[in-house]
């Protein structure tokens, strides 16, 4: 696959090969899907096939999406696996029936082969053709009705929420304006819901007060964030080699209602990619490698045969844990950036990158915790290039905007 991306800087892509390819549509686990062999190591699906996923324990080094392939909507499924690329021609489909069928897509912590994938672009997803994942629908973040205080085992919202379970990870943000560098947010789980007073499971440690008037009216409220899905793409460990996320030029991408855990690898600390001389021979292997973000939208034009009014569609996901960047918007336009919540990501929660971004509609969006670097603005240059560019978006900001020719409004 060398050289056979046709923009955003993928030229240096490993080669992914095949060990076992589709013969036929089929269930994953039916032998007959793949020649009557075991599916191991490397797995290309043939385009004009559609595979079903069918299992909870498949683990496998390299899988390429040429034709479909669907997790099943019916039982649980979980597939650990280093990288995955849907190709142009391909399509990549989860969408579970019920709230209660839990889909995974886990990317094994194995160590990077610099050697055959210098620019680190392996171990994770990269999407060139069509992705349609789709968690249930759930209210992303609810306001409380009234002020959450110190030792309070309940928390009453605005109204009940729509898809909260029990055993569902939340997290109340700080809302003091004295609490700036003080570890005020609460992260819980929901032990008990009647209605819109959810019981946690254990008391705040922290008073979470309103924001008011000078005559002491309330102007705001408090929101709580939600972070399960019940689907999850997140790195086997956190502390290891972690998975990223990018989506390219062409590709179809409709992501709603899936949690992102533990997913990026570029930090917030300075810049360190890989570079080449004029012939394309590596001069150095980055240590930290630019642009390996947990959801990360490069250069994505869309398909201008889809009759989606948007070039992408980003809806009510949890981005839960990033060492730099939440969701990364670069050089993509067009696409909805809806009703996410953002935690835990260092650097930006949402960051527009290169100031060309035109016409993306950012709105209803929660994003706390963004910690920082204090680095300071580093000059770097590119791989392989000489023009440098500015290390940004390591501040921890909420939202870092490059450029203003986007509709930014209600986050």
């Amino acid at each position: 696959l060398d050289g056979g991306f046709p923009h955003g800087g993928l030229n240096h892509f490993p080669a992914l090969g095949c060990n076992v390819s589709s013969v036929q549509s089929g269930p994953w686990s039916n032998l007959a899907t793949w020649g009557d062999v075991t599916p191991t190591r490397a797995i290309c699906i043939t385009e004009g096939h559609t595979v079903t996923y069918d299992a909870i324990d498949g683990v496998i080094d390299s899988l390429v999406v040429n034709g479909t392939l669907t997790f099943s909507p019916i039982i649980n499924t979980s597939l650990k696996v280093t990288t995955l690329l849907v190709d142009e021609p391909g399509s990549f489909n989860i969408e579970p029936a019920t709230d209660t069928v839990l889909s995974e897509l886990v990317f094994r912590d194995v160590p990077i082969n610099t050697v055959t994938d210098p620019d680190q672009l392996g171990n994770g997803l990269i999407v060139l053709g069509r992705i349609n994942i789709h968690g249930t629908f759930k209210d992303t973040f609810v306001k409380v009705a009234t002020e959450p205080h110190v030792n309070d085992s309940t928390i009453t919202l605005d109204y009940s929420p729509n898809g909260w379970r029990v055993g569902d990870r939340i997290v109340l943000p700080s809302s003091d304006g004295s609490s700036a560098g003080k570890n005020w947010w609460e992260e819980r789980t929901i032990a008990a819901i009647n209605n819109n007073v959810i019981t946690i499971n254990s008391p705040l440690s922290f008073n979470h007060p309103a924001g008011r008037e000078m005559d002491g009216d309330i102007v705001f409220l408090p929101h709580v964030m939600n972070l399960t899905r019940n689907v999850v793409l997140k790195s086997e460990n956190p502390n290891g080699v972690r998975g990223h996320t990018m989506y390219v030029y062409r590709a179809v991408v409709d992501i709603e209602y899936v949690t992102f855990k533990d997913l990026g690898r570029t930090t917030v600390q300075v810049l360190d990619s890989t570079t080449y001389d004029s012939n394309g021979v590596v001069t150095h292997i980055g240590t930290n490698q630019i642009g390996r973000y947990a959801l990360h939208m490069h250069h994505v034009y869309g398909d201008p045969g889809a009759p989606n009014p948007y070039q992408y569609q980003l809806v009510g996901n949890a981005i839960d844990g990033s060492p730099k960047i939440g969701i990364a918007i670069h050089d993509s336009h067009y696409g909805l950036i809806d009703h996410n919540v953002v935690y835990a990501a260092k650097g930006a929660g949402i960051f527009t990158e290169d100031a060309s971004e035109t016409g993306n509609i950012i709105q209803y969006n929660l994003v706390a915790r963004s910690d920082g670097s204090t680095q300071g603005t580093v000059s770097r240059k590119p791989p392989g290039g000489t023009v440098p560019f500015i290390d940004i978006a390591h501040e921890g900001a909420g939202y870092w905007l490059r450029g203003n020719n986007n509709y930014v409004r209600d986050n």
